[in-house]
């Protein structure tokens, strides 16, 4: 029996439905996912939902300028396609599970929510008016901050 092994030691684990069991790296893989797959079913169905998409949860610069605040988030969450969501979330997988280790579970998701806000600010006020989508910018502060 081992030091671990004791009920008192052990932590307690999270009770009910949800991704506390995950690493953070895990979860965001997991719904960065599965909002690609809503995203997929979306666009797909119908013209009308890809541009709602397209106009008020992908980055965009005038409507970000004219209120609509949460496409600095919810364009982490659409990808361009399946290779663009394949390629963020190896990143995320590769260099996140080294940097779970690193930080608290807090500190990852405020790391890789402040990246990808600085990400839109800084095209926002690059004046950049195309439409952005994808977590490049917030898994690429996750390269950064593993190999500091």
């Amino acid at each position: 029996m081992s030091y671990e092994d004791r009920d008192w030691i052990r932590e307690p684990r999270p009770r009910g439905w949800g991704l506390g069991w995950l690493p953070p790296w895990g979860a965001l893989v997991a719904v960065t996912v599965a909002a690609f797959i809503v995203q997929a079913a979306v666009a797909n169905g119908s013209a009308a939902g890809d541009a709602f998409i397209d106009d008020h949860l992908a980055l965009n610069r005038r409507a970000l300028l004219s209120g609509e605040a949460w496409q600095a988030v919810t364009y982490l969450l659409l990808h361009g396609g399946l290779g663009h969501l394949f390629w963020n979330m190896v990143g995320l997988y590769a260099f996140g599970s080294i940097l779970d280790d690193l930080i608290s579970r807090r500190g990852f998701y405020l790391h890789y929510l402040l990246g990808g806000v600085a990400g839109a600010a800084a095209y926002v006020l690059g004046g950049g008016e195309a439409r952005v989508v994808g977590a490049s910018g917030a898994v690429m502060t996750i390269i950064v901050g593993t190999a500091l």
